[in-house]
């Protein structure tokens, strides 16, 4: 064996070329998997990193067969854990707006509130300090993420004061490094006690109030308790607390709680995960990365099976001296053998660097895929596959050589080089024409969608969104801070309009009922609270009535704007301006306005029933609040102005601000994802097809160099030269072509939901894909048979 080691590694180093492109064939091949799967594992396949994952369950609750909550109020959270015997532990958690000031600097950490027992439910001790206990009162925990970006891995930060919306907190530990809670993709920076909620965030509805649901509750099971069992439990339990809090609450709430059922769902992955959003097009990517190295192993087996053919004399003098056809099928796969150990070394480096990129594509995703076990299992997995897919072909070809006319000439034809000669080259173009039309439908999806008119101009529009409240303001400094900030930034240079809205379009919404007076039905609208101008600055069309207007105050009557698709459905025939509706549990709202349909919670969903309050007149739905400001030129010159100004009135004031356009780019985040790596993956699939299409021309062309010579001797023009070799390379892609046409529009049809705009038969993407490997074929045999033409005869005849 370690013979044949020494003789693979000397037979590699006299072939520098064959070597270099062979390892860096399978360097790309391999490094796209390793990616590609590095991030698959870690949004779908890894358990929550804590211990016994597999007892961990998610409470889920469902309304009825279409209406189904993932969220519970605090009571009933409570009321579960008080009473469930057959759980362990039931905890809780729920996002939390903070302002966290340390030394001379405030900003606006991803924070959480958690029950008491969430660190000791999920067995997570901290790596620092100490979690929460029933005791604490104002202390938190921090992530070791947020500890080492904010604190510089500090020890010493354990015990420090820290202030959270103005209240003094105490930091009592920090957790170990490589948890990130319970949802994949989403770490929080800071852990605050649950039951501080109401001291955090005054003025909002109470912690015990049993109409709010916000929480996520996840249990972990008793040993020895079935799914069944503790399903059961919870479900007694659920009945019972409807039936407790049925008189206090209202017959709406009392209704839904009477229509609740507990279901319960595996929490090994934690709920929520990244893979909900992006598992599709995971599996889509994993599937084209595995097409590319599919495409380089038979690129180097084409390379192998070149290699075969040109040391065919050699392998007969070998097996004329006595050595066994398993003998030299062992040395030529411990030759396969070394070049792929070799391209999975090179092929793990480049997967981690593009893993650490594929990151980049996530927005505000948090993915932790480190180089571990799973992955290095994967790799030698992928040697091992790849040592078997070129090597093994080729192996057994060239052990199978005839001696009698190998020893009496060391050439061979290119067309007789078996069935897998013939086959390897058609394959390859098969699988990158797949590749090519997968990846021009999903361009043409994200054109699309970044082309699709949403009934808004957001281009110019700058969003600065701030939360007063979190300072410990009171709701009368909260109005009056608001006003100040719309009015000094409609007085910035160059600013063309601004508004204030609860939250930007597409970017978050808001779900309230609507009734129609003088009708019976009721429907589920979209909610938005807008000031005056909000329309303008947004460039909605208003298509009949009036804007907002200063004068629409909380002593006015009511009065709500709604869209097209709401006269249309609900006001037929009849002008819906003057009508009243009951919104937002507000009676005799006033219908004023009517605005074109835009786009409200992403790109693709069809357009919702959506409503826009005053905002003076609505409900309180929290105090943070969006300025829309329009500029007349470009908009990142206008974010300084705006900072200065929020800063103007509050130095301490954490503020987010971006383009709109960066609202935009993270609801097409899942499309740009899979869009730009199927392009990468196309791109490296064709250029992998031309480079091993070149080889085997070129490798043609030398083969005949003396049927070519005497073709010119006898009086061949070198263009009928140039045109043999190239029909034969075009026949070749024709073969391919034929053979990947029907793959493709076969395969085409299990991504047609990730589709919008295109249909996955689309013919002129098939023809653009089939065209473009057609023009590729052409330039790859045109260097070879333009070479080929200028043979000299007498030169290449006198060395025969």
């Amino acid at each position: 064996m370690l013979n044949d080691l020494r003789h693979a590694f000397r037979s590699l180093r006299k072939s520098p070329a064959f070597t270099a492109v062979s390892v860096l064939c399978l360097a790309l091949g391999i490094g796209a998997n390793t990616a590609v799967f590095s991030l698959l594992d870690a949004a779908l396949l890894r358990t929550l990193p804590v211990p016994e994952p597999e007892r961990l369950t998610i409470v889920e609750g469902a309304a009825g067969p279409n209406r189904s909550s993932s969220s519970f109020s605090y009571p009933f959270f409570r009321y579960l854990r008080d009473h469930g015997s057959a759980v362990a532990d039931v905890f809780a958690y729920g996002r939390a707006d903070v302002n966290l000031s340390a030394g001379s600097l405030t900003d606006a950490p991803a924070a959480l509130f958690v029950s008491e027992n969430y660190f000791s439910a999920l067995r997570v001790q901290p790596a620092l300090g100490r979690a929460f206990s029933p005791s604490d009162e104002m202390v938190v925990v921090l992530s070791n993420r947020y500890w080492h970006a904010r604190f510089l891995d500090d020890p010493a930060v354990v015990g420090q004061t820290l202030t959270l919306n103005g209240l003094p907190f105490t930091v009592a530990g920090v957790l170990p490094r490589g948890f990130f809670g319970t949802e994949v993709g989403r770490s929080p920076d800071v852990f605050v006690p649950l039951a501080l909620r109401d001291r955090l965030a005054p003025g909002t509805p109470g912690l015990m109030q049993p109409n709010r649901f916000w929480l996520r509750v996840m249990a972990r099971l008793k040993p020895g308790v079935t799914d069944q069992q503790a399903l059961g439990q919870l479900q007694a339990l659920q009945k019972q607390y409807g039936v407790e809090v049925g008189g206090t609450v209202s017959p709406g709430l009392r209704r839904f709680l009477q229509q609740q059922r507990i279901a319960l769902v595996a929490g090994a992955r934690g709920p929520f995960s990244i893979g909900q959003q992006f598992g599709t097009p995971l599996r889509i990517l994993m599937a084209a990365s595995a097409a590319v190295l599919l495409i380089a192993c038979v690129n180097v087996a084409g390379l192998l099976l070149t290699r075969g053919i040109a040391r065919r004399r050699e392998i007969a003098i070998r097996l004329a001296l006595g050595a066994g056809r398993r003998r030299l099928m062992r040395q030529l796969l411990i030759e396969s053998a070394v070049l792929a150990i070799a391209g999975s070394v090179a092929g793990l480096i480049v997967g981690v660097r593009c893993g650490h990129a594929l990151t980049l594509l996530l927005a505000d995703r948090v993915v932790e895929m480190p180089l571990d076990r799973r992955m290095l299992s994967f790799t030698v997995l992928m040697s091992v596959m790849t040592v078997l897919a070129f090597g093994l072909g080729p192996a057994l070809r060239s052990a199978r050589t005839d001696l009698t006319p190998a020893l009496r000439s060391g050439l061979t034809s290119f067309r007789r080089g078996g069935p897998l000669g013939r086959l390897l080259l058609p394959a390859q173009i098969a699988l990158t024409l797949c590749l090519l039309v997968g990846a021009g439908l999903f361009v043409r999806t994200l054109m699309n969608l970044r082309t699709l008119d949403p009934g808004f101009r957001g281009d110019q529009v700058v969003l600065a969104t701030v939360n007063p409240a979190l300072s410990r303001y009171t709701p009368e400094r909260v109005r009056d801070f608001y006003a100040e900030l719309l009015n000094r930034a409609s007085s910035l240079p160059g600013v063309q309009s601004a508004a204030l809205a609860d939250a930007p379009l597409l970017a978050g919404t808001y779900i309230d009922g609507l009734s129609i007076k003088g009708s019976a039905e009721s429907v589920e609208v979209s909610l938005r609270i807008v000031s005056p101008r909000f329309f303008e600055t947004m460039g909605i069309r208003l298509l009949a009535g009036r804007d907002f207007s200063s004068n629409d105050d909380e002593k006015s009557p009511r009065v709500a704007i709604v869209n097209e698709t709401i006269a249309r459905k609900y006001f037929a025939g009849r002008n819906p301006i003057g009508q009243h509706i009951d919104v937002n549990g507000e009676p005799e709202t006033e219908i004023v306005g009517v605005i074109a349909d835009t786009k409200y919670r992403d790109l693709r969903s069809a357009v919702p029933d959506t409503v826009y309050i005053a905002m003076p007149q609505a409900r309180f739905l929290g105090a943070e609040r969006t300025l829309h400001v329009r500029t007349g030129a470009d908009p990142a010159e206008a974010i300084p102005a705006i900072r200065d100004q929020i800063r103007a009135l509050d130095s301490a004031m954490p503020a987010r601000i971006r383009r709109f356009d960066e609202v935009v780019d993270a609801t097409l985040e899942r499309e740009r994802l899979i869009a730009t790596l199927c392009g990468v993956f196309a791109a490296l699939a064709l250029t992998l097809t031309a480079t091993g299409l070149y080889g085997a021309i070129a490798h043609r062309v030398e083969r005949r160099t003396r049927e070519i010579a005497i073709r010119i001797s006898v009086g061949a023009q070198p263009a009928s030269v140039v045109w043999m070799i190239l029909r034969d390379c075009l026949l070749v892609a024709a073969a391919g072509i034929a053979l990947g046409a029907p793959m493709t529009l076969w395969l085409s049809r299990t991504v047609r939901a990730q589709l919008f705009g295109v249909s996955p038969r689309d013919p002129a993407t098939l023809f653009a894909a089939a065209m473009g490997l057609v023009m590729v074929a052409a330039l790859a045999g045109y260097l070879p048979a333009r070479r080929a033409s200028r043979v000299d005869p007498v030169v290449s005849l006198r060395a025969e």
